[in-house]
């Protein structure tokens, strides 16, 4: 196949990314590209798009394994575990705007990874508020960009992260977002979270950008796979960005080409909508959050794993 390559990329252990040239991709009479693929090895979850002016986004694999980028523009992009961006960052892929590229990461294990089994390692405990709904996992990512995940629990239990290497982490999930949880060897991290507020708000900043560099730049704090709708004045949709975000950082949408005017940019499935007057030379930056969350909010302690309180 003359649009088949293959790569190996230290990460732990050697990666191997398969890039596949697939059949046109029409959906009615829209015609995109997306870049899709799988992630074996279940190690991974999360990936990160970039294009060439250096915009990022993030999705997660579902149960399959399995992740997408749709509605991609004709440009150049690559595609990478989150964490180990520069590792892969030759690796561009060209899409033309009508074709699908198939790209596949398989983690093969070997004796040179790194192993953390040895070492002083500490621990995070998560004090959950009584009716909190817990219906994902919860994330821990350090900035390493080594991942651990712990499964929903139970109303009103806690959750233990156990076995965490020493160091600075983000916690996320079921519409958390806490920055700054640091992990020392044989201490514990106790993290009291807070009740979240169902409440949405938002926010709207704008900078001067350069020639070419207008549009909307979209986060929603601690929200994964999330449509996006964007309305005219008239409340005519004029473009649906249906992009993924990993749950540790905020979810990340990137609308250009749009004329200088007012438009409504709508989170499908959350009771928020934000007004943003689009201006020529300028970008605007549209932030969601849940009202009743903040790093504030939480409280952290610590104690020795050797205290059995």
């Amino acid at each position: 196949d003359p649009f088949q390559l293959e790569a190996l990329v230290r990460i732990g252990g050697p990666t191997m990314i398969n890039f596949v040239f697939n059949r046109p991709f029409e959906r009615g009479f829209l015609q995109f590209s997306e870049i899709y693929g799988q992630v074996a090895g279940g190690w991974r979850q999360q990936l990160v798009l970039t294009d060439a002016q250096g915009r990022q986004r993030t999705t997660a694999v579902d149960e399959q394994d399995r992740y997408a980028f749709d509605h991609l523009s004709p440009g150049l992009y690559t595609v990478a575990l989150v964490g180990q961006e520069l590792t892969t960052a030759r690796n561009r892929i060209g899409i033309d705007g009508k074709n699908q590229v198939q790209v596949n990461f398989t983690y093969i294990a070997d004796d040179t990874a790194e192993d953390h089994s040895g070492d002083d390692l500490g621990a995070v405990e998560l004090h959950l508020p009584v009716d909190a709904e817990l219906d994902e996992a919860f994330w821990l990512v350090n900035v390493a960009g080594e991942i651990y995940t712990h499964p929903p629990a139970e109303e009103g239990q806690s959750i233990c992260f156990e076995s965490v290497p020493a160091g600075s982490y983000t916690l996320s999930g079921n519409g958390y977002w806490q920055p700054g949880i640091d992990v020392h060897e044989r201490e514990m991290a106790v993290v009291t979270l807070p009740p979240l507020s169902p409440a949405w708000e938002w926010r709207v900043d704008e900078q001067s950008v350069t020639e070419g560099g207008e549009g909307i730049l979209i986060h929603v704090l601690g929200r994964g796979d999330l449509p996006i709708t964007i309305l005219d004045e008239e409340g005519e949709a004029l473009r649906f960005t249906a992009t993924g975000a990993i749950e540790d950082a905020p979810f990340s949408a990137w609308v250009d080409q749009l004329p200088a005017a007012d438009y409504f940019v709508v989170p499908v499935g959350l009771d928020a909508e934000a007004i943003v007057t689009l201006t020529m030379g300028r970008r605007a930056t549209v932030t969601f959050r849940r009202s009743g969350v903040s790093a504030g909010l939480s409280r952290i302690a610590y104690r020795s794993l050797s205290d059995p309180t």
